[in-house]
């Protein structure tokens, strides 16, 4: 009778993560205004979702958040939900807001402009959610610090044309010395600003 009773209750926990996935993907098309015909994103967000060990409501939060960024591509929405998730189980970070963070970064640090939707843009996210990992494993500083120099540095650095490694790389040498977040980002956007071509290695 027990095991009969646990059954039925997993059954039911797996019916209501299954629905609410359903939802889940009934909003993106809702906020998106785009038809994702044939899609399993909501089988594969809950496998994510018992993967990751990450509530029903945060995963669908994450989602509802790709649809208002504008990303409609069925392989964009999984691939920057991983990285989403990623980040904020390695952070501690909302999963709305590691998701936010590394499309306004990455599209901050982008030279040539970017389509959400282009098959290569899920792969820009990645590299930066590993920047940032490395980074923050690298020096006495979270992704959040390391986001606060990149939203102050970022829009100058992407018109220089300084190489990211040695963006993130500098990040963490002033990390390392206690300059972190907007004080270390306001700091290299002086750098910058200064026009020379090898601002990061002088920095």
């Amino acid at each position: 009778v027990g095991f009969g009773t646990a059954a039925v209750a997993a059954f039911s926990q797996a019916t209501k993560q299954a629905i609410a996935f359903e939802q889940a993907t009934a909003s993106v098309e809702a906020i998106s205004g785009k038809q994702l015909s044939g899609s399993d994103i909501g089988a594969k967000a809950m496998q994510m979702s018992n993967q990751f060990g990450m509530a029903t409501s945060e995963m669908t939060e994450g989602l509802e958040a790709l649809a208002r960024a504008g990303i409609t591509a069925n392989d964009s929405i999984m691939s920057l939900l991983e990285s989403g998730v990623q980040l904020s189980k390695f952070e501690g970070m909302d999963l709305e807001d590691s998701i936010n963070d590394l499309i306004s970064t990455t599209n901050l640090l982008s030279e040539n402009g970017v389509d959400m939707n282009d098959a290569n843009y899920g792969k820009l996210v990645q590299e930066m959610n590993q920047h940032i990992v490395s980074t923050s494993e690298s020096a006495p500083i979270n992704a959040q610090n390391i986001i606060q120099s990149l939203q102050h540095v970022g829009g100058y650095a992407s018109a220089s044309g300084i190489d990211q490694d040695d963006l993130f790389a500098v990040i963490a040498q002033l990390g390392s010395r206690g300059t972190k977040g907007e004080m270390a980002g306001t700091a290299l956007r002086a750098f910058v600003a200064a026009g020379q071509k090898d601002t990061a290695q002088r920095a």
